[in-house]
Protein backbone atom coordinates (compact mmCIF):
# COMPACT_ATOMS: atom_id res chain seq x y z
CA UNK A 1 0.00 0.00 0.00
CA UNK A 2 0.94 3.00 -0.94
CA UNK A 3 -0.73 6.89 0.10
CA UNK A 4 -0.22 10.08 -2.37
CA UNK A 5 -0.63 13.48 -0.45
CA UNK A 6 -1.19 16.91 -2.00
CA UNK A 7 -1.11 20.70 -0.61
CA UNK A 8 -0.79 24.23 -0.89
CA UNK A 9 3.23 23.70 -1.30
CA UNK A 10 2.78 22.00 -4.71
CA UNK A 11 4.67 18.88 -3.76
CA UNK A 12 3.26 15.75 -4.32
CA UNK A 13 4.49 13.12 -1.66
CA UNK A 14 4.11 9.22 -1.52
CA UNK A 15 4.42 7.51 1.88
CA UNK A 16 4.35 4.27 3.64
CA UNK A 17 1.12 4.32 5.31
CA UNK A 18 2.57 1.09 7.65
CA UNK A 19 5.74 2.98 8.72
CA UNK A 20 4.85 6.49 8.12
CA UNK A 21 8.16 7.15 5.77
CA UNK A 22 8.28 9.36 2.80
CA UNK A 23 8.95 7.24 -0.47
CA UNK A 24 8.96 9.69 -2.87
CA UNK A 25 8.02 13.39 -3.91
CA UNK A 26 7.55 15.79 -7.12
CA UNK A 27 7.30 19.12 -7.13
CA UNK A 28 4.57 21.61 -8.90
CA UNK A 29 6.64 24.67 -8.44
CA UNK A 30 4.31 27.26 -6.98
CA UNK A 31 1.23 25.31 -7.32
CA UNK A 32 -1.25 24.88 -5.00
CA UNK A 33 -2.41 20.98 -5.35
CA UNK A 34 -6.32 20.79 -4.61
CA UNK A 35 -6.37 16.85 -4.88
CA UNK A 36 -4.84 13.56 -5.66
CA UNK A 37 -6.26 10.20 -7.04
CA UNK A 38 -4.33 7.18 -8.05
CA UNK A 39 -5.43 5.50 -11.12
CA UNK A 40 -6.74 1.64 -10.74
CA UNK A 41 -4.24 -0.15 -11.22
CA UNK A 42 -2.09 2.26 -8.77
CA UNK A 43 0.58 2.99 -11.29
CA UNK A 44 -0.04 6.32 -11.61
CA UNK A 45 -0.56 9.60 -9.59
CA UNK A 46 -2.80 12.34 -11.37
CA UNK A 47 -2.88 16.19 -8.97
CA UNK A 48 -5.28 19.11 -9.65
CA UNK A 49 -3.41 22.30 -9.96
CA UNK A 50 -4.10 25.89 -9.55
CA UNK A 51 -3.36 26.89 -12.78
CA UNK A 52 -5.74 24.92 -14.57
CA UNK A 53 -2.95 22.11 -14.77
CA UNK A 54 -3.26 18.17 -14.16
CA UNK A 55 0.60 16.20 -12.93
CA UNK A 56 0.73 12.75 -13.68
CA UNK A 57 3.49 10.80 -12.22
CA UNK A 58 4.34 7.33 -12.99
CA UNK A 59 5.06 5.83 -9.87
CA UNK A 60 5.46 2.59 -11.64
CA UNK A 61 9.17 4.15 -13.06
CA UNK A 62 11.64 5.39 -9.70
CA UNK A 63 13.09 8.43 -11.95
CA UNK A 64 9.81 9.40 -13.81
CA UNK A 65 9.21 12.82 -13.67
CA UNK A 66 6.00 14.79 -13.00
CA UNK A 67 4.18 15.14 -17.25
CA UNK A 68 1.70 18.33 -16.83
CA UNK A 69 -1.09 18.86 -18.91
CA UNK A 70 -3.10 22.06 -19.49
CA UNK A 71 -6.80 20.94 -19.11
CA UNK A 72 -8.59 24.46 -18.27
CA UNK A 73 -7.83 28.19 -17.74
CA UNK A 74 -9.80 27.92 -14.21
CA UNK A 75 -8.17 26.13 -10.93
CA UNK A 76 -8.91 22.66 -10.96
CA UNK A 77 -10.07 20.86 -7.72
CA UNK A 78 -10.95 17.62 -7.84
CA UNK A 79 -9.80 14.65 -10.35
CA UNK A 80 -10.81 11.21 -9.86
CA UNK A 81 -9.99 7.49 -12.34
CA UNK A 82 -13.27 5.77 -13.62
CA UNK A 83 -12.61 2.15 -11.94
CA UNK A 84 -11.37 0.59 -15.15
CA UNK A 85 -8.87 3.05 -15.85
CA UNK A 86 -9.91 4.56 -19.15
CA UNK A 87 -11.60 7.95 -18.42
CA UNK A 88 -9.70 11.04 -15.61
CA UNK A 89 -12.64 13.37 -14.34
CA UNK A 90 -11.37 16.87 -13.40
CA UNK A 91 -12.95 19.77 -12.30
CA UNK A 92 -12.44 22.99 -12.23
CA UNK A 93 -13.42 26.70 -10.78
CA UNK A 94 -16.06 27.24 -12.96
CA UNK A 95 -18.38 23.98 -12.52
CA UNK A 96 -17.41 22.19 -15.94
CA UNK A 97 -15.72 18.37 -15.55
CA UNK A 98 -13.25 17.88 -18.12
CA UNK A 99 -13.01 13.55 -18.97
CA UNK A 100 -10.12 12.79 -20.21
CA UNK A 101 -9.40 9.80 -22.51
CA UNK A 102 -6.67 8.53 -20.53
CA UNK A 103 -5.34 5.75 -22.43
CA UNK A 104 -5.27 8.71 -25.49
CA UNK A 105 -5.13 11.39 -23.43
CA UNK A 106 -7.45 13.26 -25.54
CA UNK A 107 -11.08 14.91 -24.78
CA UNK A 108 -13.33 12.89 -24.07
CA UNK A 109 -16.02 15.57 -23.24
CA UNK A 110 -17.28 17.94 -21.06
CA UNK A 111 -19.73 18.03 -18.66
CA UNK A 112 -21.83 21.30 -18.19
CA UNK A 113 -24.40 21.46 -15.30
CA UNK A 114 -23.07 23.66 -12.15
CA UNK A 115 -22.91 27.29 -11.88
CA UNK A 116 -19.95 27.25 -9.46
CA UNK A 117 -16.96 25.17 -9.11
CA UNK A 118 -16.46 21.29 -8.71
CA UNK A 119 -15.30 20.25 -5.18
CA UNK A 120 -15.34 16.67 -5.84
CA UNK A 121 -15.77 13.42 -7.93
CA UNK A 122 -16.72 10.48 -8.02
CA UNK A 123 -16.96 7.06 -10.25
CA UNK A 124 -19.61 4.37 -9.33
CA UNK A 125 -17.92 1.07 -9.43
CA UNK A 126 -19.33 0.14 -12.70
CA UNK A 127 -18.37 3.32 -14.39
CA UNK A 128 -21.35 4.09 -16.09
CA UNK A 129 -21.78 7.65 -13.89
CA UNK A 130 -20.23 10.07 -12.48
CA UNK A 131 -21.35 12.27 -9.44
CA UNK A 132 -19.99 15.95 -8.64
CA UNK A 133 -20.05 17.69 -5.83
CA UNK A 134 -20.21 21.48 -6.42
CA UNK A 135 -19.74 24.93 -4.64
CA UNK A 136 -23.69 25.48 -6.49
CA UNK A 137 -25.29 23.80 -3.47
CA UNK A 138 -25.60 20.35 -5.31
CA UNK A 139 -24.53 17.31 -6.49
CA UNK A 140 -25.04 16.37 -10.36
CA UNK A 141 -25.46 12.57 -11.28
CA UNK A 142 -23.85 12.17 -15.13
CA UNK A 143 -24.02 9.22 -17.24
CA UNK A 144 -20.66 8.78 -18.75
CA UNK A 145 -21.58 7.13 -21.63
CA UNK A 146 -24.14 9.91 -22.97
CA UNK A 147 -22.83 12.78 -20.96
CA UNK A 148 -26.50 13.61 -19.93
CA UNK A 149 -27.18 14.73 -16.09
CA UNK A 150 -29.19 12.07 -14.74
CA UNK A 151 -29.92 13.71 -11.77
CA UNK A 152 -29.42 17.01 -9.48
CA UNK A 153 -29.38 16.25 -5.86
CA UNK A 154 -29.92 19.87 -3.76
CA UNK A 155 -27.67 20.13 -0.78
CA UNK A 156 -30.20 21.43 1.93
CA UNK A 157 -30.29 21.44 5.53
CA UNK A 158 -33.67 22.84 7.10
CA UNK A 159 -33.62 26.04 5.92
CA UNK A 160 -30.13 26.64 4.82
CA UNK A 161 -28.15 24.99 2.10
CA UNK A 162 -24.56 23.76 1.88
CA UNK A 163 -21.65 23.43 -0.59
CA UNK A 164 -21.20 19.56 -1.33
CA UNK A 165 -17.47 18.84 -0.39
CA UNK A 166 -17.53 14.89 -0.70
CA UNK A 167 -19.37 12.45 -2.86
CA UNK A 168 -18.80 8.75 -3.02
CA UNK A 169 -20.48 5.60 -4.35
CA UNK A 170 -21.16 2.10 -2.34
Amino acid sequence: DVLASGGKSGHVRLWDPKTGTLLATRTRQGEEIHDVAFSPDGNWVCCACDDGTVGLWNIARESSKMVVHTVSEEPLFAVAFSPQGRLLAIGDDVGLVHLIDFQKWSDAGTLAGHTDGIECLAFSPSGKWLVSGSDDYSAAIWDVVTKELVRRLQHRFDTRRAKVTGVAFS
